[in-house]
């Protein structure tokens, strides 16, 4: 089957655009990842960004709106009122007191363990994944390192740390990287992944 030269030409010009962004911030190192930042990066990659996606079967408002959505149990109603509401309504709708436990789909999980913040990750690149406006800001950063620096000390008990937050998000750009066909080992490095890995693409794509 032949690709069509407009597949062809729109995907040359993406990844010219992106490569164009990079230059552009070569004098940096770092982006610091927040949703009151004024750069359209910094807010398209925010956990607060108005971004709908569909993960498993549910219509999520935005990444805030699942995290926090979380925290109340499967079978409460409330759950999936708070998937559907705008992060910061979202967020102050968070239990004062985190549950230790988190069910998704029949399976228990620690709250804060390996395997909550891999479903955490699954919901992060499903968000990516289907808002192309969002995809491309995060192309955009290069090879330049996230971090997530609100200028305030974190809470013990957040549910998503700010180093694995900004380790999803570097890991989703890696996916994205690969799957452009552009080589991740010169532009961002072979790392090891711990949260985007075959299964979770997958499971974030089905």
């Amino acid at each position: 089957m032949f690709v069509s030269s407009a597949i062809v030409f729109q995907s040359s010009c993406k990844i010219n655009k992106i490569l164009y962004n990079i230059f552009m911030s070569i004098e940096q190192t770092m982006i610091n990842v927040g949703g009151s930042h004024e750069s359209y990066r910094e807010r398209e990659l925010s956990n607060f960004s108005p971004h709908a996606f569909q993960f498993r079967g549910f219509e999520i408002e935005n990444v805030e709106a699942f995290v926090q959505g979380l925290k109340y149990g499967e079978d409460d109603p409330f759950r999936y009122e708070v998937f559907k509401m705008r992060a910061p309504r979202a967020k102050r709708k968070s239990p004062k007191i985190p549950p230790e436990i988190i069910v998704w789909e029949g399976q228990a999980m620690r709250y804060r363990s390996l395997d909550h913040f891999r479903l955490q990750a699954a919901a992060i690149f499903a968000k990516f994944d289907q808002n192309e406006d969002a995809q491309d800001a995060l192309l955009a950063t290069g090879n330049l390192s996230l971090v997530h620096d609100l200028g305030h000390s974190e809470k013990p008990n957040t549910c998503l740390p700010a180093d694995v937050f900004t380790k999803i998000l570097e890991e989703t750009r890696m996916q994205f990287f690969k799957e452009m066909g552009v080589s991740s080992t010169v532009l961002i490095g072979e790392r090891p992944s711990i949260f985007i890995d075959d299964y979770i693409i997958n499971y974030a794509r089905s």
